[in-house]
């Protein structure tokens, strides 16, 4: 029987090896086509991206909060925050630093419209934050998903405004976090607007008997977030972050 020569025996192994290499290159650039592109969310102002620690405005006109003894609308509300996280594949993340509901002073108290003229002041516990991410599954468009982390209101009657500390029929609602959406693609830069409704929110400890007790006392939140930085429109868009 014939030996093949080390040459021979070189050549074949070559050619196996080269084999293998275009067979591995095949499957790399297959894998490569068959991954989705990363979007990432990034919020802009007339197109420029939003760098951190940038202002943000949040308002709303139609803020309600009810349960099932009473109703309450703050026709006017606006919260300060600022960019803590942008442009990221992941949550963005905007910290709330102060909120007025019903109108007021920064940090005062307002008066919304209810049957008990309800007092409205916002004391998070916490920090709160505006988390804003993707729409599921990577989608290229549709609804964005957003939470409010940490929202608190006390709210008091009017009537009880003016007596004394621990006289005071308070209502503190609080919440861990509220899902909202709001719309986004990657293609057109949509104005940033967050909507929440029918959110749940609890009443925290002793409270008024204004406040409702029992079965219905949680309250449902519902509202529209419009975002600006310092008087212009704040957009969302996807894009490639690859």
């Amino acid at each position: 029987m014939q030996r093949k020569s080390s040459l021979q025996r070189l050549g074949l192994g070559a050619a196996a090896a080269a084999v293998a290499s275009l067979l591995a290159l095949g499957t790399l650039a297959g894998t490569a086509a068959a991954t989705p592109n990363i979007l990432a969310l990034k919020l802009e102002v007339a197109g420029k991206e939003l760098a951190g620690g940038a202002r943000l405005t949040i308002a709303t006109t139609d803020l309600t909060l009810a349960n099932s003894f009473w109703s309450m609308t703050c026709t006017e509300g606006t919260m300060e925050a600022k960019v803590g996280q942008n442009g990221h594949t992941k949550n963005n993340f905007d910290p709330i630093t102060s909120g007025v509901f019903g109108g007021g002073s920064p940090n005062g108290n307002g008066l919304c419209e209810s049957p008990y003229e309800f007092v409205t002041s916002y004391e998070p516990e916490e920090t709160s934050e505006l988390v804003l991410n993707r729409p599921p599954h990577g989608g290229r468009e549709g609804e964005g998903q957003a939470l409010w982390r940490f929202p608190r209101f006390k709210l008091i009657p009017l009537a009880d405004v003016e007596n004394p500390g621990g006289h005071k029929e308070t209502c503190d609602i609080t919440s861990n976090q509220l899902a909202g959406t709001f719309p986004v693609n990657d293609e057109t830069p949509q104005p940033l607007v967050v909507t929440f409704t029918g959110a749940r929110m609890h009443l925290k400890g002793d409270h008024g008997t204004e406040c409702g007790s029992g079965k219905g006392a949680s309250p449902l939140l519902s509202t529209t977030l419009t975002l600006t930085s310092d008087g212009s429109q704040v957009e969302a868009v996807l894009y490639d972050h690859r």
